[in-house]
């Protein structure tokens, strides 16, 4: 109905029996905003609260219905030069006391439609989950960290922050790490914290083998007589896409995910992940299993037209030693890494504390829209972020100009990332500014940085150069520190005070790497 109003006030506005497909869009989302801030019942858009925050790209989603359900026999659509119309037969018949009609109609039927939303019965439909308003997320997460806390476990200040932003940022995170600092507990309280527990099967650990080696490991495969056999993850997507499940987040933990080359047993996953987009206001992705892999009914119709629900979260845990396997950029690239090789032995429990005894008292059980991405694509947050986009773009130019020289420069994907985590940073205000970039810097930036050549260690003394700012009171002469760097690098040494960084995680990590290529010759992220 509602876009049958829209098409016929455009058309009366210009007078034309074809009008732009886009103003009639405009004028169809214009009506939901109008209805809903003169607190008029109406449909919320799936996903968001308000119609006013609907991005374009999820627009289109919503308005696809109603033309598909109308372009049959009613209206039609020019792709070629975005046009809209009644068909020929129809228009016709259209004279104006027709047209008038036709309007009526459609107001006395959008009355009767919204006069139902205040009937009794609608409290027996299924009910959608509502997303959080910004200001309530911090709020949330200090409900975590005091969960955490009360388990008896303490991370560093704006780890978990961090890592939520990481998570609502992409849906695939990577803890790094050496063994025994938590990478996996982080993992599991967090997700318990939300009430998704491995008794539930909404938190689910899957421990990688070293003989992995293509994605049936992780997925499945058809055995001899012709079904379908399941994997670990495949059976946690199942149970996640079912209905009563839709709205329940779901953690999936690759517990040492580099034991074996993620490249093999993971990149159809990866693939997949790329294809998120807006479909009805939801984030469908492609399938998983390829149909040939399913021959009978009872298989297609429990494992056909699997992709990656929107409510499901990975999350791997890696240890870089001798036993395991590097990163590719296509990892990298689709990942934040959050690192947790900074040790403070001297965390002891505060018995003063007081433990409240119920594991419930503090568990937030929230739905998955606190966690699921709200942008897809630069364009969804573009028109309400641009200076902050501005700014991160140009700050990410001048870093690419110097990672050109070694080859390790980040493409829009990258940068579309980091643009996500500020804008969600600011949104919900957990963070300055610097801080969050800091966090980016360390965990989308210098993850891509190895070798051994002169070049990569200018590329590390001009980032460190930018870390540092200008009110550490530290210079980095540059010729003098092309051939010994160790005046600048020590002073992140054991008992030393750390000068005071403009981005301190990074500043701390790039010495960190400076001293092993002068002391080894080589030098990454990821030597622990």
């Amino acid at each position: 109905m509602v876009l049958i109003l829209s098409l016929i006030e455009e058309m009366r506005a210009t007078n034309q029996e074809s009008v732009s497909f886009d103003r009639v869009k405009d004028r169809f989302l214009n009506y939901f905003i109008d209805e809903q801030e003169k607190g008029n019942w109406i449909d919320k858009p799936s996903g968001r609260e308000l119609w006013r925050v609907v991005p374009k790209s999820q627009l289109k989603d919503i308005i696809n219905s109603p033309v598909n359900a109308l372009s049959q026999v009613f209206i039609y659509v020019h792709s070629e030069d975005n046009t809209i119309g009644f068909h020929n037969q129809i228009q016709r018949q259209l004279g104006d006391e027709e047209l008038t009609e036709l309007e009526k109609l459609a107001h006395k039927g959008l009355y009767l439609y919204n006069t139902v939303g205040y009937d009794e019965d609608v409290e027996t439909l299924p009910q959608e989950a509502e997303p959080m308003k910004d200001e309530q997320v911090i709020g949330n997460l200090h409900q975590i960290q005091s969960h955490i806390r009360r388990k008896g476990f303490f991370f560093p200040e704006h780890l978990i922050e961090n890592f939520y932003l990481s998570l609502k940022t992409k849906p695939f995170v990577i803890l790094a790490g050496i063994s025994g600092t938590g990478k996996t507990r982080l993992v599991k309280l967090f997700a318990e914290a939300l009430g998704a527990t491995g008794n539930n099967g909404q938190f689910t650990l899957i421990p990688v083998r070293p003989d992995w080696s293509d994605p049936a490991d992780l997925l499945g495969y058809k055995d001899l007589s012709g079904r379908f056999k399941p994997g670990p993850l495949t059976e946690v997507l199942v149970e996640a896409r079912k209905p009563e499940n839709q709205y329940k987040p779901y953690f999936i933990c690759m517990d040492e995910m580099n034991l074996a080359r993620v490249e093999h047993y993971f990149s159809d996953l990866l693939s997949v992940l790329e294809t998120q987009d807006w479909q009805e206001g939801k984030i469908q992705t492609q399938d998983l299993i390829s149909s040939i892999m399913l021959d009978t009914p009872e298989d297609q119709g429990k494992f056909g037209s699997l992709g990656i629900p929107e409510n499901v979260f990975l999350i791997g845990t890696v240890n870089m030693d001798e036993t395991t396997h590097p990163f590719s950029k296509k990892v990298l690239d689709r990942a934040n890494t959050l690192e947790f090789n900074y040790i403070n032995l001297q965390q002891y429990p505060d018995f003063n504390v007081q433990v409240e005894t119920s594991d419930s008292s503090d568990v937030a059980e929230l739905n998955h829209l606190f966690l699921r991405s709200d942008y897809l694509q630069l364009v969804d947050a573009y028109d309400t972020n641009k200076e902050l986009v501005v700014r991160t773009t140009e700050r990410l130019v001048k870093i690419n100009a110097l990672l050109e020289d070694i080859h390790a420069h980040v493409g829009f994907r990258v940068r579309d990332a980091i643009c996500f985590y500020m804008i969600y940073n600011e949104r919900y205000k957990l963070m300055s500014e610097e801080e969050a970039f800091d966090w980016q810097l360390l965990q989308k930036i210098l993850p891509r940085i190895q070798g051994s050549h002169s070049s990569v260690r200018r590329v590390l003394l001009n980032l460190m150069s930018g870390a540092l700012g200008t009110g550490s009171g530290v210079t980095v002469d540059f010729p003098a520190f092309m051939d010994d760097a160790s005046p600048l690098y020590l002073k992140w040494a054991a008992g030393q005070t750390p000068p005071t960084a403009k981005h301190p995680q990074s500043a701390r990590k790039l010495a960190f790497m400076l001293r092993r290529l002068e002391e080894d010759g080589f030098t990454s992220y990821w030597l622990s």
